[in-house]
């Protein structure tokens, strides 16, 4: 334990003089913990399948007056097989926000060892490319004769890779996880640096009367050149319903709101933010649909093989 907290003030300490483009943050984040963190996979059910877009300050125009708004398009699975450790997941992103375009394929491993009856630690990796392409004909330009600036679309790959550690307990969870740490190569044709971005997030899980759960939450993201910090309340009914309030610092209070059906494996979410700075350059509202399909709990179903063998 003494050296993970070590390692974790090496890469907090490590995040000082980094300067790049800020990944997108979800709304969401306390329902997908997976996105910045690989360490969480396997925390819940077996096999769990997201898809989730954002649009970031809907109805956004540029100075063309073109629908410009950041828009995210995420997709991951994360897979528990067996009671072994093992876990392993798949993620796919792409990002739109004015001319560039970001896009990240990544798998990842996890393995997760008991540190008592309620706990479980978790550490991770997740390995993959990442791309970025501009648009340069997107930009208004002074002087279209200048063999300085370029036309069309330029790209570049790189690898991406995250590390992660994750603490599971029945009562409360806490992460850390540092992207961009490993691979310092940058976008040097496109001039855009590779991101250095550390997440820390935690929180609790409070039994209330008659079936309902409150969970507290807060979510740290930094790349040093911004710093974001999220609150949040979820409230949970075990029929499959919750609702919720979060608050991200200096940016927008958020609204959720979500519902499970056959049998809380098939679950629909959605977030709407209201923003609350700058709103005379940005739109007011941004808005984030989930997605999800789980199947089962590891220890549910073993829990049922055991009785089939007794029986």
């Amino acid at each position: 334990m003494k050296k993970g907290i070590l390692l974790i003030t090496i890469l907090i300490a490590a995040t000082a003089g980094i300067r790049a483009q800020q990944q997108p943050l979800l709304s969401q984040y306390m329902l997908n913990n997976y996105y910045l963190n690989p360490a969480c996979s396997g925390s819940g059910e077996v096999v769990s399948v997201t898809f989730l877009h954002r649009a970031q300050w809907a109805g956004y125009e540029d100075y063309l007056g073109d629908r410009a708004s950041q828009q995210l398009q995420l997709f991951n699975v994360s897979i528990n097989p067996d009671s072994t450790g093992h876990n392993t997941g798949f993620q796919f992103l792409r990002d739109r926000l004015g001319a560039v375009t970001s896009t990240s394929i990544q798998v990842s491993y996890a393995y997760r060892i008991s540190i008592s009856a309620k706990s479980t630690l978790a550490l991770a990796f997740r390995g993959g490319v990442a791309s970025k392409v501009i648009s340069f004909d997107d930009y208004i330009v002074k002087h279209p004769g200048d063999p300085l600036i370029a036309e069309g679309k330029q790209s570049e790959t790189r690898p991406d890779i995250t590390l992660g550690f994750w603490y599971q307990h029945t009562k409360y969870y806490a992460g850390i996880s540092a992207k961009g740490f490993v691979t310092r190569a940058d976008y040097e044709t496109l001039g855009i640096q590779n991101e250095k971005l550390l997440t820390a997030t935690a929180g609790y899980y409070f039994t209330l009367t008659r079936g309902w759960m409150l969970t507290p939450s807060l979510q740290y993201v930094s790349n040093t050149d911004h710093t974001f910090f999220d609150g949040s309340l979820l409230l949970k009914n075990r029929n499959g319903f919750w609702s919720g309030i979060s608050y991200r610092h200096q940016e927008s209070i958020t609204a959720l709101l979500g519902f499970g059906m056959l049998d809380q494996k098939l679950r629909f979410s959605y977030a709407f933010d209201s923003v609350t700075s700058n709103r005379s350059v940005k739109t007011n509202a941004s808005h984030e649909i989930m997605v999800r399909y789980c199947t089962g709990r590891l220890h549910d179903r073993k829990r049922r093989q055991r009785k089939d063998i007794d029986e």
